[in-house]
């Protein structure tokens, strides 16, 4: 990326890059942590020559951008080729943008907690000379930072701080991150066969499958493999479809409309917004939820029409256009798509909150959808949720477990496109997504999404149809195998499972966890946050 493009058409010279403003001439230059363990020291920097410092982390690389300004050019180039460290190399800065979210720096433990993260930001900036004891405070600001549409020259320093705490600061950013072994097995029960119980540890590869009917022991593995992950400090994604979350510490719990929401309508392009839409209405209802081209054409002239793109502009539009129609054809498409919206009105899609900015600050997160009445609602909400963590995800981001309960809920067993979950799935690998699906059935969900899941864990299945398809899964050769299986899975006794893995399956226990529902009073957290009860839970 060339550093000029991130300021616009400016004119570079031997790496510095400059702008005139006024009498001055602005430039910086930019420079990149070699990996050293040597610290380094930034604000002996600030002078009368160096107007601002600032020290970026970007997925754990450090960046050095300094700043300065002079009467001509040359003179600029002058004071910036001065700097030199040992520790650092010349380098461009990537043409990104930037959202920021401010750090107060005299609340400490939040500073050094945000220091510590992958994605940061602390510009520096000498204090005013007629600020008191100035030779030990400077002007400092520490960001926690997303993908968003700020430059890097636009970010300035608010809060006077004591030199010591930003050297304390400078050190947490710049120093070495261990490198973390990825999860490679986690022990969730004993074999059971000949002789004793034997323990067992599995392999989480991508991805994880759990089938199994209601009561027989799926969300306590779900929150047994939740918990080991929480153990090693692995980023772990919690959803359930329905209102059974499991109460796990060390989770971050957030309840849909209250703490957390989603415009679906304005956080993607139209095209990928009507897709949604009508994904989650095939999910309901099968083919009869398809949209028809004229719902499909009513719905884009109308997101095109708004601007804001909030359902209730939406919603107003569309009766607007209702009112002035005399077709009766175009009415009826319009009340179609007013019926179909009426699913996503309420206080869960209105403000669109960042999934991929609570994921980097939080490693460990669990999405209540009680407060979502309709089953569109949640399947809207959920899929809208993976297709941010899709398109913001990549391979130099830490390893992410998204937990997916009740999972037929979100995609169709004869969908007529490739969902969401499917793309997850075949291209989480690269992405450092690992998907753990549970279903308490196997015939509600399509091949091509079971023949992306590598790990499987088949309790009891009484419907022959499921147990036949986990049979031909675990054994693909002899019939009468097969069918030996299939009747050992229709009579698997409580918390009993068989494991398949590369070829190879085995009777396991699962440990015992005493699992609690995650529960909240609903007019207790409408009154706290200021919510209509009646309106936040219709």
């Amino acid at each position: 990326y060339c550093t000029s493009r991130f300021l616009g058409p400016r004119v570079g010279r031997n790496n510095v890059y400059h702008w005139r403003k006024g009498f001055y001439v602005h430039g910086f230059k930019a420079f990149k942590l070699n990996g050293s363990r040597k610290s380094v020291s930034l604000i002996h920097l600030i002078n009368s020559e160096i107007t601002k410092v600032v020290l970026v982390k970007l997925s754990g690389v450090c960046y050095v951008i300094i700043f300065a300004k002079a009467f001509t050019l040359k003179g600029l180039t002058r004071k910036l080729s001065q700097v030199k460290f040992d520790v650092l190399e010349e380098t461009c800065f990537p043409n990104i943008g930037l959202s920021l979210r401010r750090i107060p720096l005299k609340i400490e433990h939040a500073s050094l907690n945000i220091s510590r993260n992958k994605n940061c930001l602390l510009v520096i900036e000498k204090a005013s000379s007629g600020t008191f004891y100035e030779k030990q405070l400077a002007k400092a600001s520490l960001f926690s930072i997303a993908p968003g549409f700020v430059r890097i020259h636009q970010i300035s320093a608010h809060d006077l701080v004591d030199m010591r705490t930003i050297n304390r600061i400078i050190y947490l950013m710049t120093r070495p991150i261990k490198q973390r072994k990825r999860l490679e097995t986690i022990q969730i029960g004993k074999r059971v066969g000949k002789g004793a119980l034997r323990n067992v540890q599995i392999s989480l590869k991508p991805h994880v499958g759990i089938f199994g009917t209601t009561g027989m022991g799926k969300t306590t593995l779900l929150a047994l493999i939740a918990r080991e992950l929480c153990n090693v400090n692995c980023k772990v994604l919690f959803i359930s479809m329905s209102d059974n979350l499991p109460l796990l510490t060390n989770f971050k719990y957030l309840v849909a409309g209250v703490h957390f929401s989603i415009n679906p309508l304005n956080s993607m392009t139209t095209e990928r917004a009507l897709e949604i839409l009508e994904e989650g209405s095939v999910a309901m209802y099968g083919d009869t939820g398809r949209f028809s081209p004229m719902v499909r054409a009513i719905l884009e002239e109308v997101l095109r029409k708004c601007s804001r793109r909030d359902l209730e502009s939406v919603i107003r539009e569309l009766n607007n256009k209702l009112a002035r129609e005399y077709r009766e054809d175009v009415k009826r498409g319009i009340e179609a798509v007013l019926r179909r919206l009426h699913h996503l009105y309420c206080p869960a899609f209105k403000v669109n909150h960042d999934i991929c900015r609570l994921l980097i600050e939080n490693n460990r997160i669990g999405i209540s959808l009680s407060s979502i009445g309709s089953i569109i609602g949640k399947c809207v909400f959920v899929l809208t949720m993976l297709n941010r963590i899709l398109d913001y995800w990549n391979d130099n981001m830490p390893q992410l477990y998204v937990i997916i309960d009740e999972v037929h809920r979100l995609v169709s067993s004869n969908h007529f496109r490739e969902p969401i979950l499917e793309v997850m799935m075949r291209e989480g690998r690269n992405k450092n997504i690992t998907l753990i699906i549970a279903n308490q059935t196997l015939h509600d969900l399509h091949n091509t999404i079971r023949a992306n899941i590598t790990t499987y864990f088949f309790f009891r299945l009484p419907n022959p149809v499921d147990s036949n398809i986990a049979a031909s899964i675990v054994e693909v050769g002899d019939l009468k195998v097969r069918n030996r299986i299939a009747s050992l899975i229709q009579k698997l006794p409580l918390a009993t499972c068989i494991f398949y893995q590369d070829g190879t399956w085995e009777l396991i226990r699962v440990r015992q966890l005493k699992v609690q529902k995650f529960r909240h009073n609903p007019r207790e957290i409408a009154f706290k946050h200021g919510a209509d009860y009646i309106k936040l839970y219709s």
